[in-house]
């Protein structure tokens, strides 16, 4: 998406009109509104150009999220409002993860509003009465907001809405990536450290929602609490179905 990487150099088949920044965003924001998904997992965004970018997915339905970073490009989420809200988000340097579920009926902040202040490795809470939305509010990176430490429902759990009926409240965990690029044996190494890592990352988000769903506020669960999340992961992952990355995904290992 960054206007810094659509390039005459990069695509000299393309016109100036074409690459522009103007141009490609007018096509974005109504290729979205074709679209109409829940969840939108962006890469390559420019950082600088993010609250205007923002501003016109909101005209279409859209909050957006982004990852907190010291680098001017990432990863970003579009959430339809009113379909999906955000309990809260990690970013790591190549990838941001969120966890998500179904909204309510009112519920409240936007999920641009229930991240904002998050830090590089922090964990955001709102700030809404109802306990949409949460954090610890501890030391450790994380910002909770005026609602204090509550906690999210216990996983599988559902609420009744005048307007839907039941609605399930599992969490979605959501993780969005962009991997070394490069083909040289560093690049792949740094690869695999990086889908290694994010994985960890999504265990103990899980291992976190168990662990409060079961009464245990601020102390992970066992490795086993893990099975059985719903995970969607996507982005950039620059390799192939022949690659040791794959391998890891589809089998648990590189060997």
């Amino acid at each position: 998406m960054a206007p810094s990487f659509a390039t005459a150099s990069k695509f000299p088949w393309a016109c100036a009109h074409e690459l522009s920044w103007a141009t490609r965003q007018r096509r974005i924001v109504q290729t979205l509104r074709t679209l109409d998904a829940d969840v939108v997992c962006l890469q390559e965004v420019e950082f600088t150009l993010w609250p205007e970018f923002a501003s016109s997915v909101s005209a279409i339905g859209y909050d957006g999220v982004r990852q907190q970073t010291k680098h001017t490009v990432g990863n970003a989420l579009l959430l339809k409002r009113g379909r999906v809200e955000c309990l809260r988000t990690e970013s790591r340097s190549r990838a941001m993860i969120a966890v998500l579920r179904r909204a309510l009926p009112n519920a409240g902040e936007s999920a641009a509003q229930a991240v904002a202040g998050a830090g590089a490795n922090g964990v955001s809470g709102g700030s809404n009465g109802n306990g949409l939305l949460w954090g610890n509010g501890g030391a450790g990176g994380s910002a909770g907001g005026s609602n204090g430490n509550r906690l999210p429902p216990h996983l599988g759990q559902t609420v009744e809405s005048e307007m839907d009926g039941a609605v399930d409240l599992t969490p979605l965990y959501v993780a969005n990536v962009h991997l070394e690029a490069g083909a040289s044996k560093f690049s792949e190494r740094q690869r695999i450290c990086q889908l290694r890592s994010l994985l960890r990352r999504v265990e103990l988000q899980r291992a976190k929602d168990v662990a409060h769903g079961a009464g245990r506020p601020n102390a992970l669960s066992p490795s086993t609490d893990v099975c059985g999340a719903a995970l969607v992961l996507a982005g950039d992952f620059n390799f192939d179905k022949k690659s040791p990355q794959y391998a890891l995904l589809a089998q648990g290992s590189v060997g």
